[in-house]
């Protein structure tokens, strides 16, 4: 089943999706293209039994080196190219990510999310400008 939240939903604490496991919570906003990704999906993982998000990242092939570099630093993220779509799946656990707990409202872990998505480019930014490629 589809539906939509009201804004106040915001406010509920990211355990929901561990009590509503049948669950996930998606997320888009026209602010998501500013950090190359098309949307959030939030769940509960039961086989690692933790928080993940999901989400299509919208950079090259190329980049494949550098992302697993950085994300190796999360323990239990994966990513992996998608060549149909041209972007990246990435599966990253939440909690992994800087100011996220169970108890952050999701409002909070949306925040979270887009600031580590937004210093993610500036990462891939500055090591190009280091390679002296052009995109």
């Amino acid at each position: 089943m589809i539906q939509t939240e009201k804004a106040s939903f915001l406010n509920t604490p990211l355990t929901y999706v561990k009590k509503q496991q049948k669950e996930f919570i998606y997320i888009e906003s026209k602010w998501f293209e500013v950090v190359e990704v098309d949307g959030l999906a939030i769940e509960w993982d039961e086989v690692f039994q933790t928080y993940t998000v999901l989400f299509g990242f919208k950079r090259q092939k190329k980049e494949t080196g550098q992302l697993k570099d950085i994300f190796s630093a999360l323990h239990g993220a994966q990513l992996q190219f998608n060549g149909q779509d041209g972007l990246f799946d990435v599966n990253l656990p939440l909690l992994e990510i800087d100011d996220i707990e169970e108890d952050t409202p999701l409002i909070g872990v949306i925040t979270s999310m887009y600031r580590f998505l937004f210093r993610l480019l500036m990462q891939l930014e500055k090591n190009e400008s280091k390679n002296g490629s052009t995109s």
